[in-house]
């Protein structure tokens, strides 16, 4: 078995069954249970406007950076 998923998953519970061939029977083989953590930082702003470009000119923007994964992170 291989759980590899590209996205967050919450916890979850499925039962893995078999099929005999002969008489159709199915029957549990093993529960699994599984969840997939993830990681989002995120900037809390889409655009950061400067305004007019001018030559050698300075100007400096505070972005705020969030975590909205379930792990913590330091950033």
């Amino acid at each position: 078995m291989l759980f590899k998923p590209g996205i967050r998953i919450s916890p979850f519970k499925t039962e893995l069954q078999y099929k005999i061939i002969e008489n159709q029977e199915v029957k549990k083989l093993l529960n699994i249970f599984g969840t997939a953590h993830g990681i989002e930082m995120r900037l809390m702003e889409d655009t950061v406007g400067f305004g007019t470009v001018v030559v050698n000119s300075k100007i400096s923007k505070t972005v705020q950076l969030s975590n909205f994964g379930d792990i913590g992170s330091k950033f």
